[in-house]
């Protein structure tokens, strides 16, 4: 497991887990209203959810086989180091069950047939859907800079449908956000809060693409994506390259037909991320 992606300043060093050179537990990370984590030690993080063995393999030291071990646990503060991870992976035929970022995945590319691809464009497609469940302050920062996309704060307002598919029709973008604000967040609701408004946000996802006959979709947030993904019974997902570190550029293929798709973690993407998606989505590369 190598859970570091030093491209976008997320290191493992002596087994604790930095984000822009602060401890997990001080980072925006802490400060999620919905899931706050005020944990920096990556085993411990782990055995929140699975109770495994871990040793830690520093960075210097290397690999070394341990009998009852059920992870291993990398640190890595560089892309070098991700590199020859990678290597020692490969080249050692332990390549077998791995987890990681995006980092540990564009560093095993050269080994499992992967390809180095140009900047990619697509003809101007009009107007983009862009979608966020995320309730990190990250997200909200790169909310505040619209690029003149109209907005429904589904916090403070409902989706007025006919509206909004209008918008898209017309080839303007759209965006549908479960909170633009600190302040918008529904703190310490139950699981069934977090559960409708999953369903709220896809199903509306659904009936404006279908409607609107839009292709171009982003969406901010994990468990938002894998719920409108499921929504629209996704059954196959190709990664084109990376619009930003971390902001990937897809072609889904869903029961509406193919979708232009980017998405992207609540915590990832530069502050002009928006910018960056409607760009794209007019065929900048």
């Amino acid at each position: 497991f190598v859970p570091s992606y030093p491209q976008v300043n997320r290191t493992l060093e002596a087994g604790v887990v930095y984000i822009d050179d602060e401890l997990l537990e001080y980072s925006v990370f802490a400060k999620d209203p919905r899931s706050p984590m005020n944990i920096s030690v990556a085993t411990d993080i782990i055995k929140m959810d699975y109770p495994l063995k871990c040793h830690l393999v520093r960075e210097r030291a290397g690999y070394e086989k341990k009998g009852d071990t059920q992870i291993y646990l990398y640190d890595c503060t560089s892309v070098v180091s991700m590199e020859q991870i990678a290597a020692g992976l490969a080249n050692n035929h332990r390549l077998r069950l791995i987890g990681g970022c995006a980092g540990l995945a564009g560093a095993l590319a050269p080994y499992i047939g992967g390809i180095q691809q140009q900047p990619m464009s697509i003809k101007d497609a009009g107007g983009a859907l862009i979608v966020s469940g995320s309730a990190n302050a990250v997200t909200f920062s790169q909310l505040s800079r619209r690029e003149g996309a109209q907005t429904v704060n589904l916090a403070r307002e409902e989706i007025r449908m006919d509206a909004c598919v209008d918008v898209l029709k017309n080839g303007e973008n759209l965006i549908i956000a479960a909170a633009c604000t600190v302040e918008d967040v529904t703190r310490d609701a139950p699981a069934s809060y977090h559960n409708e408004l999953a369903e709220k946000i896809s199903s509306g996802t659904e009936e404006l693409l279908a409607r609107s006959r839009c292709k171009n979709l982003a969406v901010f947030g994990g468990d938002t994506v894998q719920a409108i993904l499921t929504r629209l019974e996704c059954s196959q997902v190709e990664v084109l390259g990376n619009l930003e570190e971390g902001v990937p550029m897809c072609n889904a293929l869903t029961k509406l037909g193919e979708i232009r798709l980017v998405t992207k973690s609540g915590g990832l993407g530069s502050p002009h991320v928006i910018r960056h998606i409607i760009q794209y989505f007019r065929g900048g590369k």
